[in-house]
């Protein structure tokens, strides 16, 4: 793979475009070169994309809508050329000073930027394409606010080039759908109300976004069963902490008469996470005990079975790898099998069986701007043998890099259908905020795909738990099985 050779196009004027400037310079490795230049210096002229061959460097373009006041809408944007956005519901905004306020306006709880591509010399509607888009939380410190959002920028610009450069493709991390171009006017009114109007006070915002309670409590663990005939949730059980030490990741499995469940035990006297076990029966959870330990932090247990063997994944993260155990006697005894993922801090391992081998999600963090456990980044790998052979990256992966959805939270099947659980992060980082549901469409060796749901069960789960912060799901049949605070 070739150095990295960038040409930022910006406008030297603007405070924001030349702090994120400053950020990918930082993220470069100094045999890397980046060349700064001013959009009115700069002679357009066609450009190399990242993963192509070549010696040409790559063009980041970050003032769009003054490409249009400057060049003229008619002019078109020279092919290859990648623009650098704030991404606000499909539509791109310039990076300046008002860049990340959008998200905070809209309540939501993660600002959002994106590098478009445009075909060739064309400036027409519908032209442009997100090429990768990546969400990063907010803070609810606004004078930060900015600052961490350029530093994550710069941080995931120069990952998602380098990964395109090795890979030899443009790699797109993005959702499909069409891109609304960007507007001068829309920007500078924008900008103008967002930097100088009232509504951003500390005051105002404190009460749009407001803060979440029971943040410092525990984790909960809770059984619940689905009702099929009218979709409501009953027979609700319930797993609190113990003393110092508390339950989370639960992982619900059937066999024969009985009814398995293992999750995460925090144990506060050794300050690390083992795997217990407890029985799920019509009195409620007794406990069996830790069925899984290792000198290193574990937790996320999940348990399959395959050609009558039993399994286990867990997070190992904290030994930088995946690995694999297999039962000696079930539930109860498990020895080590393999590395399934090694050298690499994998966080909330997935493991699925299909007709066409092995498929493991998980996530990962690159950016020293956010904390690890955003862990936005979702990457997926393939084997043919879950025993004997490796497991390699997807075509495809890492599929997406958002701190709203990207975080696995577990697996359920519904009506036969498989749905990945996702973990929504909050603002000011708040861990296990929210989760949300995404049906898998299509997973084979060149596909992945997902579509978001949100069934009404799972609406009315805070509100009947009287939770402010959901953290995992999984299921076995009709039972659910979830954390919460």
């Amino acid at each position: 793979m070739n150095p990295l050779q960038l040409q930022l196009v910006l406008d030297p004027s603007d405070r924001a475009q030349m702090n994120l400037a400053q950020r990918i310079e930082q993220a470069m490795d100094p045999h890397e070169q980046l060349q700064r230049i001013s959009l009115q210096q700069w002679k357009p002229s066609p450009c190399r994309s990242p993963g192509s061959a070549g010696q040409a460097p790559i063009v980041l373009l970050i003032c769009p809508a003054a490409w249009y006041q400057h060049w003229g809408a008619g002019f078109g944007f020279p092919e290859g050329m990648l623009m650098v956005v704030e991404w606000i519901n499909g539509g791109a905004y310039d990076i300046s000073a008002a860049a990340s306020w959008q998200a905070v306006w809209q309540q939501d709880t993660a600002a959002r930027f994106a590098v478009l591509t445009s075909d060739a010399g064309s400036a027409d509607n519908g032209s442009l394409h997100c090429k990768v888009q990546m969400a990063i939380p907010l803070l609810r410190r606004w004078p930060n606010q900015q600052q961490r959002f350029l530093q994550a920028t710069g941080d995931y610009l120069i990952w998602w080039l380098r990964l395109c450069e090795s890979k030899q493709t443009l790699h797109t991390i993005a959702p499909f759908g069409p891109v609304r171009h960007p507007s001068a006017r829309r920007l500078r009114r924008r900008q103008v109300w967002m930097t100088n109007g009232r509504w951003f006070t500390q005051r105002a915002t404190s009460r749009l976004l407001r803060p979440h309670q029971g943040t410092h409590n525990h984790w909960h663990v809770g059984v619940a069963r689905l009702n099929p005939s009218n979709q409501e949730l009953d027979r609700f059980f319930h797993l609190p902490p113990r003393g110092s030490d508390w339950f989370a990741d639960p992982f619900l499995i059937q066999h024969g008469a009985h009814t398995w469940l293992f999750c995460e035990r925090w144990n506060s006297a050794k300050a690390k996470g083992v795997i217990d076990l407890f029985e799920l029966s019509h009195a409620g959870l007794q406990s069996i005990g830790t069925v899984l330990e290792e000198p290193f932090h574990l937790s996320f247990p999940r348990i399959i079975c395959s050609q009558g063997h039993w399994y286990a994944t867990v997070e190992s993260s904290a030994n930088g790898d995946v690995r694999l155990y297999r039962a000696v006697v079930f539930p109860t005894i498990w020895r080590f099998e393999r590395q399934l993922l090694h050298d690499q801090a994998s966080i909330d391992p997935i493991l699925i069986q299909s007709a066409d081998g092995w498929w493991l999600i998980a996530n990962s963090q690159s950016s020293q701007a956010l904390p690890r456990e955003t862990a936005p980044e979702l990457h997926l790998f393939h084997s043919p043998d879950l025993l004997h052979e490796p497991f390699t990256a997807h075509a495809t992966s890492p599929l997406l890099v958002d701190s709203a959805c990207g975080r696995n939270g577990g697996l359920l099947t519904i009506a036969g259908q498989l749905h990945r659980v996702s973990q929504c992060t909050g603002i000011d980082n708040a861990y296990g905020e929210a989760i949300q549901l995404h049906r898998i469409d299509q997973l084979d060796r060149q596909h992945y795909a997902e579509t978001h749901v949100n069934p009404r069960w799972l609406r009315r789960l805070p509100e009947q738990l009287k939770a402010t912060h959901l953290h995992t799901l999984n299921n076995s049949d009709n039972w659910l099985t979830f954390d919460y605070r």
